[in-house]
């Protein structure tokens, strides 16, 4: 992971000459930007709880590409790292043959268990905003797409007596992809994100926890909130 920050942050400061080269009526808005969000699995089985804070963070580069003379509608496409946790009462854990076993537990088997997804993403948004060269608070309305490729995961489960955790878990989806919206006025903008696939592989589902009973269908998505703020 700090290997992908340091690529990224490389990445971020190779443009900071395009955007202080800015000059005249030519300007460039919302290209460096952090979001911090809370995450929240949809559509999934009724016997699949959350608890606690599952939260998020995002940071990343959009080249700002505007379209009409006044600069104020066109479009971004750029590249950013996010990492995600999950908190519910489902136990991933990994098999020595690297297959996992997942299974729904009592809330009384644990004190604290999530599941962690970090993604290597390309956005795409078309962007609508008030600004001006000379005007730095505005209104902005930035709808988007974005595509993320799964770089690392990771399960952590706590309990009475030891806390462990397993990695590189093969039942989550590789890709994920999904629609954003980015709208506020100055510093602050709400940021909404809903994967269109779900979280997890096809077929995958997890033991009931009292044996006997049916497997629980691990098909979710993720329904992102939070605030996105834009540093350059």
């Amino acid at each position: 992971m700090k290997k992908t920050l340091l690529l990224l942050f490389i990445f971020l400061n190779a443009f900071q000459s395009n955007i202080y080269a800015q000059k005249d009526n030519y300007y460039l808005e919302d290209q460096i930007f952090i979001t911090a969000t809370y995450n929240l699995l949809v559509n999934k089985n009724d016997s699949i709880a959350q608890g606690g804070f599952s939260n998020g963070t995002s940071i990343g580069y959009i080249r700002d590409i505007p379209l009409n003379k006044r600069r104020n509608f066109g479009l971004g496409i750029g590249v950013n790292y996010s990492i995600g946790h999950y908190y519910q009462n489902i136990s991933i854990k990994t098999k020595d043959n690297g297959s996992s076993v997942i299974q729904r537990m009592d809330s009384r088997e644990f004190i604290r268990n999530k599941f962690s997804l970090s993604y290597l993403e390309i956005p795409f948004e078309i962007r609508y905003r008030t600004s001006t060269i000379d005007k730095d608070k505005f209104f902005r309305a930035y709808l988007g797409f974005k595509v993320g490729y799964r770089i690392r995961s990771y399960s952590k489960l706590k309990n009475d007596i030891t806390e462990i955790a397993y990695y590189n878990l093969r039942e989550f989806n590789w890709w994920r992809y999904g629609l954003t919206l980015n709208i506020g006025y100055s510093t602050w903008n709400l940021h909404l994100f809903y994967s269109l696939n779900d979280v997890f592989k096809n077929d995958t589902s997890a033991k009931a926890v009292t044996p006997g009973n049916d497997d629980i269908p691990m098909n979710m998505n993720e329904l992102s909130i939070g605030l996105t703020f834009y540093l350059i």
